[in-house]
């Protein structure tokens, strides 16, 4: 009888550390990666949390045709802005958007991958090497004008 009690009460100890594991892990939140924890800093309080942009205001970013047609011109919108109109998913958007001009090479990276992976959106990853030539490249074309 004693044996029996105490094989239960081992189950027992098993299936509450079990149960715990199950439960800590379930209630664990997922940590935002850096591009992620960027995007919410700088760019979700335009272009919205989920990248659905503003009504007529501010486009989409979330499944946006024009932005994996410019992908590569996507860190030097980021760092130096830009102005006049746009169509994205075939509706025109003519808001200024602000330059980022204090954003860091990295921090361009970790925002241009994330904003071209999520939402439904689909790119390529872009390298920190790559940022760094179309950085150069649209700095030189504004320092031309």
């Amino acid at each position: 009888m004693k044996a029996n009690l105490m094989k239960i009460r081992f189950l027992i100890g098993i299936l509450v550390i079990f149960l715990g594991i199950q439960l800590w892990g379930s209630c664990a939140e997922e940590v935002p990666s850096k591009g992620e924890q960027l995007y919410m800093a700088y760019c979700a309080n335009c272009h919205g949390k989920q990248g659905e942009g503003l009504a007529a205001l501010i486009p989409p970013l979330a499944k946006a045709d024009y932005l994996i047609q410019h992908a590569e011109e996507l860190p030097c919108m980021i760092r130096y802005g830009m102005s006049g109109p746009i169509t994205v998913n075939g509706k025109e958007y003519n808001q200024p958007m602000l330059p980022l001009k204090q954003m860091t090479v990295e921090e361009i990276y970790e925002v241009s991958n994330y904003v071209l992976n999520s939402w439904g959106n689909e790119y390529r990853k872009l390298y920190q090497q790559e940022i760094e030539l179309y950085l150069k490249r649209c700095a030189e074309k504004s320092s031309d004008k």
